[in-house]
Parts: structure tokens; C-alpha cells; sequence
């Protein structure tokens, strides 16, 4: 037998591992100090990068989670084209992506991506918002407990105006429970919407002394 063939193979195998290793997802804690430092730029180019349909199951549910994050960041900060395209991306990717995740989390992300929407169109305030409201609620009815759902039923309350359904101690009480989750789950170390929560009841304590 030719030694060129075994040779051949082994390049062939170091070749598909350096093409995994360019894809694979930065470490957890160094995407939580660009959030803390507001620098999402690194989310950004993680998500520009990745091959979403080529990644793993459990690296769709962890981009899944950035492009939730960082859509809202893009929306609010970006350039309306630049925002509609990470929600339109948000959007395809949990579409492709639904059999991946529990109920729960699909409609809580299908809410928040509604909020994004609304963001960018303020004129589609009913039709936008009775969706809020509506995936809100069917995340909660698929699973209370359910981190992803009380994420958003809190941020819902958090930043809705209170002739809308916007309530600070409803709020505080869904973050809370997050929070609790967090901690019972272990998963409280670069956490960012473990932070969030945290920095969400902050101001609501402080918005109810008032």
C-alpha cells in the first residue's frame, strides 16, 4: 500500500479541524465582558461569522440566545437597515430552528422578535403589540417556569407603558424568578441575562420608592 494514502487522510482530517475550530463559538465569558462593557461589536461579527446551518444542535440554541440579545442592541442602535437585517435573521434562524426548542422558548422569542419589530415600526403599534402579548402569554401557558418566558413577560411589564399592561412590580416579580432559576440551575457565572435580571430589579425597586 501506497504511504501516500494514509498521509493523504491525515491532512484531509487536520484540514476538517481547523476548518471546526474557525467556527467555533467564542468563550462564553468573553462575549459577557463586551456586554457588560457595551461593546457588542464581537457579538455582531460571532454572528456574521458562524455557519448557523452547519452548527450543532446546542450551538443553534446558543446563537439563538446571542442573536436574541444582540438584535435588540441592533435595533436600537443601528442603522434601521442594519436592524432589520439581524431581525430578519433573528427570525429565519428560530424558524429553522423550532424543533430545537421547547415551546417555551420559541414563543418567548417570537414575542421578543415582535418587540424588535415594533421598534423599527412604531406606526405598527397594534398589530405589533397584541403579538407581544399574545406569544408572551403562550410561552408562559407552554411552561411558568420557564426561564425564556419569564424573561419576557418581565421586560414586557419592565418597559411597556402602564396604559399598555406596563406594571414595575409585576416585572420585578418575573425577574426574580428568573433569577431564581439562575441560581437553582447553577448558571449564574457570565450570565448576561442572569445580569440583566438582576440590574432590571434594581430599577424597579428604585422606580417603586417613587
Amino acid at each position: 500500500m501506497s504511504l501516500l494514502r494514509p498521509i493523504r487522510v491525515l491532512w484531509l482530517m487536520l484540514l476538517m479541524a481547523a476548518s471546526a475550530s474557525l467556527y467555533a463559538l467564542p468563550d462564553r465569558c468573553v462575549l459577557y465582558a463586551d456586554f457588560l462593557e457595551e461593546q457588542m461589536d464581537s457579538w455582531g461579527e460571532v454572528l456574521a461569522e458562524c455557519r448557523f446551518a452547519e452548527s450543532s444542535d446546542a450551538d443553534k440554541r446558543a446563537l439563538l440566545e446571542l442573536e436574541y440579545g444582540y438584535t435588540a442592541y441592533a435595533v436600537q442602535f443601528l442603522k434601521p437597515d442594519s436592524g432589520k437585517y439581524c431581525l430578519d435573521r433573528f427570525l429565519s434562524h428560530l424558524e429553522s430552528s423550532r424543533g430545537l426548542l421547547s415551546e417555551a422558548d420559541y414563543w418567548a422569542y417570537l414575542s421578543a422578535a415582535e418587540s424588535y419589530a415594533l421598534k423599527l415600526d412604531e406606526s405598527a403599534v397594534l398589530t405589533h403589540g397584541v403579538r407581544i402579548f399574545r406569544y408572551a402569554k403562550r410561552a408562559l401557558e407552554a411552561d411558568p417556569n420557564a426561564v425564556a418566558a419569564l424573561m419576557v413577560n418581565a421586560n414586557i411589564c419592565f418597559y411597556a407603558p402602564r396604559v399598555a399592561g406596563g406594571n414595575k412590580r409585576k416585572a420585578m416579580q418575573y425577574y426574580q424568578c428568573a433569577v431564581d432559576h439562575y441560581r437553582a440551575v447553577g448558571d449564574t457565572i457570565c450570565n448576561w441575562q442572569y445580569h440583566d435580571a438582576l440590574f432590571n430589579i434594581d430599577k424597579c425597586r428604585s422606580y417603586l420608592k417613587y
